[in-house]
């Protein structure tokens, strides 16, 4: 991976950088200060390795391996090997835990409970999650990709850490269901549809939505509708898309049908939601 142009690129010219909620630094040696932070923070050893203190308990890192810290827990680094290097990527509490709870809400409370997390990723994760903040830097002066961009190094990160800690089997539910939440989940598949959905499983639309109204306790449309909305709520206050761009995005053809069920679920219409709100989060 030494040799990746997106690697380098971000290797060589990011030191300590932010966009949005999303902060990212680089660090090439230690910090021996014993600390804690009020923010959640993603460590990834790129290469060498490296020694974390982490709530008192020592923890060795190496060959991509990665972790996340949670607010208040306290931690210290110590470069075990020359020349070692690993990523932090600080993601602000209030607005990590909502993308979070977006996703499914009782993964925020097994992550809140669970301990620090430990986890590995693969050459081709780690590529993908340089590909994003490569691209936030040169886009950060358009809000509306930023936000966008977000969303997909958000899923990157979280999908191996919540597969590996069993944060989706604890769920109870069965494997079929759980792959399939996590594709619908995916930023890129918000304009999915119910038919979208059938042909990404092994199923028939009868037997897929009886099925998935047994174990849900709601029609895949319904899950769907409540995983655009909530998605549109957190781009229309972090973002100046229009209406119809939104619409357009999440794969509602009908503006009125999409502020009609807005308003349902939040009490008002899109527009007015994002005066109201926009400035305070």
């Amino acid at each position: 991976m030494e040799n990746d142009k997106s690697v380098k690129l971000l290797y060589n010219e990011q030191k300590d950088v932010e966009y949005g909620w999303v902060k990212f630094h680089h660090i090439y040696h230690g910090y021996p200060l014993y600390h804690s932070h009020d923010f959640y923070e993603y460590f990834i050893c790129y290469q060498g390795e490296y020694k974390q203190i982490i709530n008192n308990e020592a923890h060795y890192f190496k060959n991509l391996s990665c972790c996340l810290l949670r607010p208040e827990d306290a931690h210290l680094i110590e470069e075990i090997k020359k020349d070692s290097s690993q990523y932090s990527i600080s993601l602000r509490k209030d607005a990590f835990e909502n993308f979070v709870n977006f996703i499914n809400p009782s993964l925020l409370e097994k992550l809140q409970n669970n301990g620090t997390m430990y986890f590995s990723m693969s050459e081709n994760r780690v590529r993908k999650i340089i590909f994003y903040l490569n691209q936030l830097r040169e886009e950060q002066n358009d809000k509306d990709n930023v936000q966008v961009l977000t969303n997909f190094l958000l899923f990157n990160l979280l999908e191996p850490l919540f597969i590996q800690n069993g944060v989706y089997e604890s769920e109870k539910r069965p494997a079929w269901l759980n792959d399939l939440l996590i594709e619908i989940n995916k930023p890129e598949n918000l304009n999915w549809d119910v038919n979208e959905v059938v042909a990404h499983s092994n199923y028939s639309k009868t037997h897929l939505s009886r099925m998935f109204k047994e174990e849900m306790g709601r029609s895949i449309g319904d899950y769907l509708q409540e995983v655009k909305i909530t998605n549109a709520r957190d781009i229309l206050v972090n973002s100046n898309m229009s209406i119809e761009e939104l619409c357009d995005l999440i794969g509602h053809s009908s503006m009125s049908h999409f502020s009609s069920a807005f308003k349902k679920r939040y009490g008002m219409a899109p527009g007015k939601y994002r005066t109201k709100f926009k400035n305070k989060e």
